[in-house]
């Protein structure tokens, strides 16, 4: 009785294997379109996390409008960080 269990569990350890493979040779045609998606899919996160640091008050400040200089937010690290996160979506794609 246990030989048809250990046959189905050899034949799902080879599908994940050839799933791992397919996954792989995705995400490396994905690293190539990276550099054309960063930019457009960080600006909104960026603008949205900018947004937000503006409206909360930070502590000492008082009115966040009479701050006389607000904390500059660093434009080329985000550039950076965007190319990281890979779009997981795509892989399930099959």
């Amino acid at each position: 009785r246990l030989q048809p269990d250990e046959q189905k569990q050899q034949q799902q350890q080879q599908q994940q294997e050839e799933q791992q493979q397919q996954q792989q040779q995705q995400q490396q045609q994905q690293q190539q379109q990276l550099p054309v998606m960063s930019f457009p899919v960080c600006l909104p996160a960026w603008v949205a996390l900018a947004a937000t640091a503006l409206q909360k008050p930070r502590p000492g400040w008082g009115l966040p409008s009479a701050s006389p200089s607000p904390i500059p937010i660093p434009i080329p690290i985000p550039s950076q960080r965007c190319t990281t996160p890979q779009p997981q979506p795509a892989t399930h794609t099959s």
